[in-house]
């Protein structure tokens, strides 16, 4: 036999309490709100009483005994859950609002053991009913498991939808988090790289997409840095920043002697490097590897170098498939881990001319995925016969989510793996 309504776990002095709280104190909606939903109290009236504060909440109404009443009599249920001596139970209760998330966690408790027995009675109906077969009943059984499974992430959900719109108004006038590049028409023009975003990297072989990424990588100040070298080891990776960072000449590296003024400045720069938040992984390969280390690590800029190496344990019909999949992974990555996520791309091989975002290797799902598309151009490495300097590089912005695109043009100094502006001569600051 069932248990009667009022038999199955509650408690009715703490569903009083959560809601006296609410009417004393705005903030303590925010925090049952994160956690309970109107069916997560017992007693209807108590329940309908919820339903109505969060509607005045939502629609940025204060919430008193006047606008309580209001409400429920615009419901037309006011009469029904007890009028005014319901109102006169609530306004008389002594709780206090400091101990708001208390009353929420019993009253949210409660709820969740009245879903196990109701769970539990639907699967002893379904056991004693012999004209079910068995498959009915293990589907019974496994959907029971994931409904109490993921009943908090469901509330979760329910809030985070149900709050969208307030929280949008109440940061309205924030600032937009970004994360800058160091260069500072490019951080002028685009108004820095949005948080959370993709950004595409394309570049032909030799170009220095990777040492672009790196660069970017030394001028963050604020927050880790995640670098997934997928080409080059961690070492190779290690030379580049060195050189970006110290102003080490990049030649010295090949060599197998270096000299005391050299070796210093390596440990001094090492130093430097090793007391930032910079993480170099050079042998994880997977999209779910990665996933979930930036997921338990967190980080602020995710560069990966390069998309097309990386791979995935889903089955495909093929590598553009593959890629489809990795591409909308990393656009997940970014927003559920609100990080800017950099991916270093191959390009098909242009013939002295500009590329374009459909220069992309696999490009569909890039430029879908991808806020932002930016190739490197140096006409040099195309034809080194030509009258192009090897230091003169065009940053082609080719695709712009929040904003404009645009030609930048940047020098390349080899020697220290380091780009800067042409026209106001700045170095990056590293």
């Amino acid at each position: 036999m069932r248990p009667k309504h009022n038999e199955l776990p509650h408690d009715a002095t703490a569903e009083l309490a959560a809601l006296s709280s609410m009417l004393m104190d705005s903030k303590a909606v925010d925090a049952a709100a994160k956690s309970l939903v109107p069916n997560d109290f017992c007693r209807v009236d108590y329940r309908a009483a919820y339903a109505a504060i969060l509607a005045l909440h939502k629609a940025n109404q204060p919430i008193d005994l006047i606008t309580l009443k209001a409400k429920l009599d615009e419901q037309g249920i006011f009469a029904k859950i007890g009028g005014v001596e319901f109102l006169g139970s609530i306004a008389s209760d002594v709780s206090t609002s400091v101990n708001i998330r208390h009353y929420v966690q019993i009253v949210a408790d409660k709820a969740r053991r009245r879903r196990m027995i109701t769970l539990g009675n639907d699967l002893m109906a379904a056991g004693h009913d012999e004209t079910k077969s068995l498959d009915v009943f293990d589907e019974l059984l496994n959907a029971g498991k994931e409904v109490m499974a993921r009943t908090d992430d469901i509330d979760t959900k329910i809030y985070s939808s149900y709050m969208a719109m307030n929280d949008y108004m109440q940061n309205l006038d924030m600032p937009k988090k970004v994360i800058t590049t160091g260069l500072p028409t490019l951080d002028k023009v685009s108004g820095g790289i949005k948080v959370p975003s993709v950004m595409m990297l394309g570049a032909t072989p030799s170009t220095g997409k990777t040492s672009f990424a790196l660069n970017i990588a030394a001028a963050q100040k604020t927050g880790s840095v995640i670098i997934f070298s997928l080409e080059m080891s961690r070492e190779m990776i290690y030379d580049r920043l060195v050189s970006i960072m110290g102003g080490v000449d990049y030649g010295v590296f090949v060599k197998s002697q270096k000299d005391a003024q050299t070796k210093q400045r390596i440990t001094q720069v090492c130093e430097a490097i090793e007391s930032r938040p910079l993480y170099i992984f050079d042998d994880v390969y997977s999209i779910e590897e990665q996933m979930a280390l930036v997921a338990q690590m967190g980080a602020t800029l995710v560069i990966v170098d390069y998309i097309q190496k990386v791979r995935t344990s889903k089955k495909s019909d093929g590598r553009r498939d593959d890629i489809e999949h990795i591409s909308g992974e990393y656009k997940r990555m970014a927003n559920i881990n609100n990080c800017v996520v950099m991916l270093l791309s191959q390009i098909s091989r242009v013939d002295r001319g500009r590329p374009t975002m459909a220069s992309l290797k696999e490009s569909g799902a890039l430029e879908a995925d991808g806020d932002y598309v930016a190739l490197l151009h140096r006409p040099y490495v195309l034809d080194k016969d030509g009258d192009k300097s090897p230091y003169e590089t065009e940053f082609l912005l080719d695709k712009n989510k929040f904003g404009r695109t645009f030609k930048l043009d940047l020098h390349f100094e080899g020697k220290f793996q380091t780009f800067y502006e042409v026209d106001n001569n700045s170095k990056m600051p590293f």
